[in-house]
């Protein structure tokens, strides 16, 4: 990963935006920050580099579905395909919105970028904890690849194992200390780009307002948490939050990289991952078309729970 893929993003961005009419291409600048670019000059300022931290997907999400609505006249809005640059963990949260038909196919030109790593400012400029042993530095679902494919790493659960072989107690202990630094800033949830409900009951701050909600109604929504930021309060946020991401987390890492508290929430996701691995045989965003995990069934199951 340097500079010598700049040129390839450049053209090939250049190419989509006269070619498919894209609204424009979303990447990184030279300084790594997150940048739209829909002129060609603007697209000459694309770049990637091992500063590019930020994960891309949920900058496309907002941009395509602001497009989607009606016309005065009922009829569906046409939505301007933008152009979007992942790395290879990007691509499999990119590649699972797709399989969960939240973004289509035609509606985004995606440009791969192989990656070996990207590095963390707050830690002398030392890679992510994340990206010093990644199993997904290719990007899986993509249009063109900006430059060659780099080797992989195998998955390391060797943080999750030790945790596992603690006793409940100390697991409790470990967690309780764990999450009870955490300020409930809701960062780590507004950075995950499979986490796109309009409307989140975990979060008294996110509620989703139409022209025709009544004060009634939004002095009456559920309210799963206090705004108060406590150790319980803390506990339900987080393990509540967990099962919303049963095989649909990417350990793209967002989550543990925006966190103010630096707390290793990776250490959640990929238990998860771990036991959905090992339980149903089953790997989120392993390839284009694939089902959900709560929409796969199997006959030999036993069903003696059904009355």
């Amino acid at each position: 990963m340097s500079d010598l893929s700049d040129e390839r993003i450049r053209e090939e961005a250049k190419k989509a935006l006269r070619e498919k009419g894209l609204k424009c291409v979303i990447g990184w600048s030279a300084e790594g920050t997150p940048t739209f670019a829909s002129t060609e000059e603007e697209i000459d300022r694309l770049s990637f580099n091992r500063s590019c931290v930020n994960n891309l997907v949920p900058y496309l999400t907002y941009e395509i579905r602001s497009q989607r609505g009606k016309t005065r006249d009922g009829k569906d809005k046409v939505v301007v395909p933008v152009g979007v640059v992942v790395r290879g963990c990007d691509s499999k949260a990119l590649l699972l919105l797709l399989n969960e038909k939240i973004l289509a196919r035609n509606e985004v030109f995606i440009i791969g970028v192989p990656c070996s790593g990207v590095v963390d400012p707050r830690a002398g400029g030392a890679l992510f904890r994340k990206c010093v042993k990644c199993a997904m530095r290719n990007p899986v679902v993509f249009d063109v690849l900006a430059s060659e494919t780099v080797q992989e790493d195998e998955k390391d659960y060797s943080e999750v194992e030790a945790i596992e072989r603690m006793s409940q107690e100390e697991r409790w202990a470990l967690w309780e200390e764990i999450l009870g630094d955490c300020i409930r800033c809701h960062a780590c949830k507004r950075s995950c780009p499979v986490c796109y409900c309009d409307e989140c009951l975990l979060d008294p701050t996110d509620v989703a307002i139409k022209p025709d909600t009544t004060a009634e109604e939004k002095a009456h929504r559920p309210l799963w948490v206090e705004r108060s930021v406590n150790v319980p309060e803390n506990l339900v946020y987080h393990l509540a939050r967990l099962p919303h991401l049963v095989g649909r987390c990417v350990d793209c890492g967002e989550c543990e990289r925006v966190c103010p508290r630096r707390l290793p929430l990776r250490l959640l996701t990929t238990k998860l991952e771990k036991d959905v691995k090992e339980i149903f045989d089953y790997e989120a965003a392993k390839e284009e078309g694939q089902k959900p995990l709560i929409a796969m069934s199997c006959m030999e199951d036993e069903n003696g729970f059904i009355m």
